[in-house]
């Protein structure tokens, strides 16, 4: 389920004038459009809501996000606008961490046992990248990657551009051998990936922490803290290379 915090980071950057209202109607959260139109607006008595804009009256449409309502002056296609412009990364095309949070809200409100695997991952020596053939070479680099990664992408499973160069994959009802085989799969691919660039040639190196956990109720921080430990366990091992998280260690 969504809920009124994320609903209005969603809204946040939406350019349309939007407004919430709550199941009596009165206004509960307004993007920074609608100071131009908050004298102007009412209910009439078919209980739809209007808005003189210009001498022209304006119907304003209803629609649902979950328990939310939204208002949408300008009646564009919200969710479609919602998911491209707030829970998208603008350079790679994958979710951001918006996005993640969404996705792992509708998982986790399913009451039965769930086994939820998180994989962070990390470019090898990235800072070396920039430093040496510069920011347009490294975005290239983000995006190359990005595209092996979203492969993984389907029913049960998700990519997010976590941050930087760090990227985590969700695996949702799969085992830790299936996990383990694609996450190999990727980064041999990653290892084999060459990015060509005015004249450049550049190979990349990528590593990956595992965490794994089966119940009811998972706490997702702890979670992926828990998927950075291995990761970083990687990082000190080596680079390119899986590490799975010990319990045994903690």
């Amino acid at each position: 389920m969504l809920d009124d915090n994320v609903a209005k980071e969603l809204l946040k950057n939406i350019d349309e004038t939007i407004i919430l209202l709550d199941k009596d109607n009165n206004v509960i959260y307004a993007n920074k459009d609608y100071s131009n139109f908050s004298d102007l607006i009412f209910k009439n008595q078919d209980g739809e809501f209007k808005i003189d804009h210009e001498n022209k009256w304006i119907k304003i449409t209803r629609k649902h996000i979950n328990e939310i309502t939204v208002i949408d002056i300008k009646d564009v296609s919200l969710y479609n606008c919602l998911l491209s412009q707030s829970t998208k990364d603008d350079l790679t095309g994958l979710l951001n961490r918006l996005g993640m949070r969404i996705k792992l809200d509708d998982i986790i409100d399913k009451e039965e046992k769930k086994q939820l695997c998180f994989v962070m991952c990390d470019i090898d020596f990235f800072k070396n990248v920039n430093d040496t053939y510069g920011h347009d070479i490294g975005d290239i680099a983000l995006i190359e990657i990005s595209n092996i990664l979203k492969t993984l992408n389907d029913d049960s499973t998700f990519v997010t551009r976590f941050g930087g160069e760090e990227f985590l994959v969700i695996f949702e009802n799969k085992n830790i051998d299936f996990v383990l085989s694609k996450i190999e799969t990727i980064r041999q691919k990653i290892a084999n990936e060459v990015i060509y660039y005015n004249n450049n040639c550049v190979h990349l190196t990528m590593s990956f922490g595992i965490y794994c956990h089966c119940s009811k109720k998972i706490d997702i921080k702890k979670a992926i803290k828990k998927a950075d430990i291995a990761l970083y366990e990687s990082k000190n091992n080596g680079r390119n290379t899986i590490t799975i998280y010990n319990n045994k260690k903690s």
